[in-house]
């Protein structure tokens, strides 16, 4: 399955997501900054960190009730 995460340059929100995705699942994901695009700037605007799976679930993680859902995903994977 594809991960990708969504995220933008400066954000501490993105940047702790990003360090708990990686201590947590040893998981291949791709980083994508969203102001380099601007489909995915108007789509995502502030509400990065996102984690999206190819199956199209997506998952905020700055919210704590997506975070434990994508958990439940990824441990799974």
């Amino acid at each position: 399955m594809r991960i990708t995460f969504y995220s933008r340059w400066n954000c501490p929100l993105c940047d702790e997501a990003w360090d708990w995705l990686q201590q947590h699942f040893a998981l291949d994901v791709e980083w994508r900054d969203i102001a380099a695009d601007p489909v995915l700037e108007q789509r995502y605007g502030w509400s990065v960190p996102v984690l999206r799976l190819s199956d199209g679930r997506e998952f905020v993680l700055a919210d704590p009730e997506q975070r434990v859902a994508a958990q439940a995903v990824l441990c799974t994977l």
